[in-house]
């Protein structure tokens, strides 16, 4: 059985402690470990002007296995 992993969108600035903590703490259950990645936003071109998309952080959480996140 494998174990459950979600994935969110996070602040650049936290790191994987800190989200941990944070989602152990929003929905009641025990996390085993936690991946990131950063991406840098896109340039996009909208008729004669560039503009950038905002770069972004997303975290990968894996839960004990047996628990799982109750969204619905």
């Amino acid at each position: 059985l494998a174990s459950p992993q979600y994935s969110f969108l996070v602040d650049i600035k936290a790191n994987k402690i800190e989200i941990a903590r944070a989602v152990e703490q929003a929905f009641g259950v025990e996390v085993v470990g936690v991946n990131t990645i950063r991406s840098k936003g896109k340039v996009k071109t909208m008729r004669r002007h560039t503009g950038k998309r905002a770069d972004f952080k997303k975290a990968f959480v894996t839960l004990k296995p047996g628990s799982q996140i109750d969204l619905f």
